[in-house]
């Protein structure tokens, strides 16, 4: 009777999981090379004050060249395009500064940034200051007409007793005469002055009791898009100019950069359960706990170790069944990612991601030239849950990868199975008594051939052969041919450039933990988003444009330069 041959994969399947566990957790510890941890000392002091957070708005250049580039509105005395009805009372850049302005963190509703812009001494200050840097071909604040002149501002109460000499206001004797400032001959603004404006952001147009979409060709069609597309352009203008993902940076395999990765995770905006929302549903958080609410794939980059340096780089709504949403994080990522690449031109390197990216899609990055760095999905995982994803019982999923022939010294065939277990590279080998083994393969080098799009990734490892060691070059996402290495399969389900294990890995995932401050940072800017998607959106967008704007006023006095901050800009 003629022997079974045994397989490769009767051979890995052999060995004992806590074997296979214990092989992988041979890697040196990450704090030999790398710096993991941030100080915080002096972190109870950092902060930016809600007046200095406006004025960063409209200091920022990129919040100007955002304006011009979405809405047409923004010159009221120039406006040939603003068709019939009442005339607008604000120009656009002011309405959608008012809407970012409710996305800093104390405002966080629109009705607050009304109500402190309104304010009589605030708004003196407001429109002395902001007139100074608004553009040549927008209107200014100080030129608007006063609709009521003379009309006072009306109070906020009606008196409920009788006026009496305890009435009068009890004056303190000032050191100092200080003469008050005339009021701003233009009128106040109302929350209903944005009424419109928000129409319009969400497509609709308005013609007396008549409201339907805004057709094309219409100068305030296609808003929202066009918002978008500059927003990220410009997002990544301002991570270049602050040092990060920029194309010239240096990535070395052995000494990866955080400033070169861009972060991404997923966010649910709780809503009340009493209310059936289009937008919202029943998500799931990593501890497997369920929230109802409106789901957001947020897309970042910050400044490693510099405080308050964090940019939002896109926000994408998420939806299995909304048309027009992402059908899940991963959709959303493939989405945003490859434009976000392409604008920084090769720039971003890497992507620091929960598991929810894999699988193909980790194919389609590693294609794109963005390594993944994420963990891979067990195979079986009993004892995890948050906080326990890696523990004695996991289990990773494997597939050979890459078997390695050749000759060895005496003449003979040999053959090294290479297995990709949970993104990491093991070889079985067979021991002295005659049972096989897991051996963890450290790579001593990486390769990308290629072009953007068609991009093949290498790991370089040395196998021990008898008394020889054998230089074997693996591919990860694709396979060569002819090969002795198995043929299409779902690589991205098992294989990482970066071993989870890796101290390079556990250099750049430490990074993603800004997540989540990043989400407790915006849901403390929004506290009542809208219900629709669009209204969302606009709310959102406006909060990452001022979380951007203050961040690169902190980044001018990191370095000394004229900022807001300092009052020396």
């Amino acid at each position: 009777m003629t022997a079974l041959r045994v397989t490769p994969d009767d051979r890995f399947a052999s060995i004992p999981t806590e074997k296979v566990n214990e092989a992988l957790s041979g890697w040196e510890d990450p704090e030999a090379l790398f710096a993991m941890r941030q100080t915080r000392d002096g972190e109870e002091l950092q902060g930016v004050a809600m007046s200095a957070q406006v004025r960063a708005l409209y200091c920022s250049d990129w919040f100007w060249f955002f304006c011009e580039q979405v809405f047409p509105h923004n010159n009221l005395f120039a406006d040939e395009q603003r068709g019939s009805g009442a005339p607008q009372h604000f120009p656009d850049w002011f309405l959608f500064l008012l809407v970012c302005a409710s996305g800093i963190a104390g405002n966080a509703s629109v009705k607050r940034a009304v109500d402190h812009i309104s304010d009589e001494r605030n708004r003196k200050d407001f429109v002395a200051d902001v007139d100074a840097y608004v553009p040549e071909n927008m209107t200014l604040l100080r030129d608007l007409p006063c609709r009521k002149p003379g009309a006072q501002r009306q109070p906020m109460a009606k008196p409920g007793t009788q006026k009496s000499e305890r009435t009068k206001a009890r004056q303190r004797n000032l050191n100092v005469v200080v003469p008050l400032r005339p009021r701003p001959h233009s009128d106040a603004p109302s929350r209903h002055h944005l009424d419109h404006f928000k129409l319009r952001w969400r497509g609709i147009e308005k013609k007396g009791k008549y409201r339907g979409p805004i057709p094309v060709g219409h100068p305030d069609y296609g808003m929202r898009d066009k918002a978008f597309h500059a927003f990220r352009r410009l997002g990544i203008d301002q991570a270049h100019a602050m040092g990060i993902l920029h194309p010239e940076a240096v990535w070395a395999f052995r000494r990866p950069d955080r400033n070169s990765c861009a972060a991404g995770d997923g966010v649910v905006f709780p809503f009340s359960r009493k209310y059936v929302i289009g937008s919202a549903d029943k998500h799931f958080t990593g501890d497997k706990r369920e929230v109802y609410g409106s789901k957001f794939t947020i897309m970042s980059a910050r400044i490693n170790g510099q405080y308050l340096s964090r940019l939002i780089l896109d926000l994408i709504h998420t939806h299995k069944d909304l048309p027009g949403s992402a059908n899940d994080e991963s959709a959303a990522v493939l989405d945003s990612l490859p434009e976000l690449a392409d604008l920084a031109k090769g720039g971003i390197r890497g992507l620091l991601f929960d598991s929810a990216i894999r699988g193909n899609a980790v194919t389609k990055l590693q294609r794109d030239g963005i390594h993944v760095i994420n963990y891979p999905h067990a195979a079986s995982n009993p004892d995890g849950g948050a906080g326990k994803r890696l523990n004695p019982s996991r289990k990773e999923k494997s597939k050979l990868r890459h078997i390695h022939t050749h000759t060895d010294q005496f003449g003979f065939q040999c053959e090294h199975p290479i297995y990709a277990v949970g993104g990491e590279l093991i070889e079985v080998i067979t021991k002295a008594d005659g049972e096989d083994a897991p051996r963890l393969l450290i790579a001593d080098g990486y390769e990308r051939r290629g072009k953007p799009g068609k991009y093949r990734d290498y790991l370089l490892v040395t196998l021990d052969c008898q008394r020889e060691q054998v230089k074997v070059r693996v591919p990860l996402f694709h396979t060569d041919g002819p090969s002795t290495s198995p043929g299409n399969t779902n690589w991205g389900e098992v294989s990482r450039v970066y071993s989870p294990g890796s101290p390079q890995f556990k250099y750049l995932y430490g990074a993603r933990n800004d997540t989540e401050a990043r989400h407790a940072d915006l849901k403390a800017r929004v506290k009542y988003l809208p219900r629709d998607v669009l209204g969302q959106e606009l709310r959102l967008l406006a909060s990452s444009i001022a979380i951007n704007a203050a961040a690169w006023q902190v980044h001018l006095q990191a370095h000394g330069e004229p900022n807001v901050i300092d009052d020396t800009a």
